[in-house]
């Protein structure tokens, strides 16, 4: 924490100087969401003799601040103000306590971004960011739309991966930034940065006793760009896990290394048509508290397509299949990427990775069917539907379920978004068997964000 602090105190200081000196290339802006969640049944417990419903009122503000400091030196803050008036677990729904660890779920002002970034250092070709800042590979950095249909990866992307613990961090999708040290070098066809990284510090990490909130990554990430409308990638990581809690660890404390290495491929195979596919395979050498060598290896995959024709109301439609399988019995499971980034729908991805996050999601399949369209011309509908199926030999039962989530979208005006969506999750015989209920899960969501 003093080492961030001092950071972030060293990057204002930097900005401010410069900022002064040329005030009109400072940007700032930011937005605000208001939402009303409802939802029932999200612990799948439908004994009598507990609570099954629960709502709240959230608010999530962003403000940041970016200034140009020079042709090649850029430097930006942006914080996050989140306010929500229910603050459940996912473990506490259908119980009857509410979390009440100190300051959890009061007002909180995160400090989102805190970063330098120099471009083109004295003309090499290499480019420098340091501080508190987003990882998301898998887009193409050269391309202004970041490659909306070919999608993200799922290796690099979250800094908390097991979030959403909280009901009220549900409905965002958001990714956790990191604090790290990225060194790019690039041409015109290719790409290769060199990543020093750890999660940020969070409410488990700093709060919890004897626990380090200090695990840390090495990546090296390669991308080319030569094929025009495609992107071909190679990376390896190494995560040292220190005790930590959390994102790298899944829920329990383990002292080692984690290793993955993999490729991605993306692209256009028409105008209409684009895709991608990626392959990782995770080397574990962790042990856990009490349990010995892990060693858990597993093997992970991603693919997908997406059909979008140029016509009238702009539909899509795409799937996505992701394999998450085990290399023997473990534990904790097998493939479960420290940073991975959430593929596993709204209600699957809280009861999922929080209730039961070692055996189901390390060793399943998901598939995922996705689409929209424009009703009008400032009324836009998106839908996605998925399938769980675990590995065979996980359990006796392999069906996980499958869930429909839904949004409309109503845009007033450039600035203000309204939205009414929902979804339902519908258990399995796996998960029937896990969490000693039948009945769905379901939630509805309304609000209105505001950009300015």
């Amino acid at each position: 924490m003093k080492k961030l602090t001092v950071l972030s105190l060293s990057v204002m200081m930097f900005v401010g100087s410069f900022a002064y000196a040329d005030i009109d290339n400072m940007d700032i802006g930011g937005d605000i969401l208001l939402e009303y969640f409802f939802a029932k049944e999200f612990d799948l417990n439908d004994s009598p003799a507990t609570p099954d419903e629960t709502d709240f009122l959230r608010s999530e503000i962003h403000l940041w601040f970016q200034a140009d400091l020079d042709d090649n030196i850029t430097a930006r803050i942006s914080l996050e103000a989140d306010r929500a008036f229910s603050h459940d677990s996912f473990g506490s729904v259908g119980g009857t306590n509410e979390l009440d660890w100190d300051n959890f779920g009061d007002l909180e002002i995160f400090l989102e971004e805190a970063f330098i970034k120099i471009a083109d250092i004295w003309g090499s070709g290499f480019t420098l960011s340091a501080g508190r800042q987003f990882l998301n590979y898998g887009d193409n950095p050269n391309a202004d739309d970041f490659n909306r249909w070919w999608g993200p990866g799922f290796i690099i992307a979250d800094s908390a991966s097991y979030s959403p613990l909280l009901l009220t961090d549900l409905g965002s999708y958001e990714i956790d930034p990191f604090d790290a040290i990225v060194l790019s070098y690039e041409t015109e066809q290719a790409r290769v940065d060199v990543i020093h990284a750890r999660d940020v510090e969070d409410f488990y990490n700093n709060n919890l006793p004897g626990l380090d909130d200090d695990a840390t990554m090495w990546a090296l990430y390669g991308s080319y760009f030569g094929i025009e409308g495609h992107q071909l990638d190679l990376y390896a990581t190494y995560n040292d896990e220190n005790m930590e809690w959390g994102s790298l660890s899944d829920f329990l404390p383990f002292d080692g290394e984690r290793i993955i290495v993999g490729g991605r491929a993306a692209g256009d195979l028409t105008e209409e048509v684009a895709y991608k596919a990626e392959v990782a395979y995770q080397f574990d050498n962790r042990n856990g508290v009490g349990m010995g060598p892990l060693e858990a290896d597993g093997f992970g995959a991603q693919a997908g397509i997406n059909y979008h024709p140029d016509v009238d109301r702009s539909p899509n439609i795409g799937i996505l299949y992701t394999f998450l399988q085990q290399d023997g019995v473990s534990p904790t499971g097998g493939f479960a990427a420290p940073y991975e980034g959430k593929t596993y729908g709204m209600i699957a991805e809280g009861i999922f990775k929080v209730l039961d996050p070692a055996s189901f999601l390390s060793n399943m399949h998901v598939f995922n069917l996705n689409g929209g369209l424009l009703l009008a011309d400032n009324v836009a509908w998106t839908a996605d539907f998925y399938y769980f199926l675990l590995q065979d030999d996980v359990a006796d039962e392999d069906e996980g379920g499958f869930e429909f989530d839904s949004q409309i979208d109503y845009q007033f005006n450039d600035n203000l978004v309204s939205f009414l969506g929902g979804g339902v999750f519908f258990p399995g015989d796996y998960a029937k068997t896990m969490y000693g209920g039948n009945d769905e899960a379901f939630f509805v969501r309304a609000g209105l964000k505001v950009n300015f």
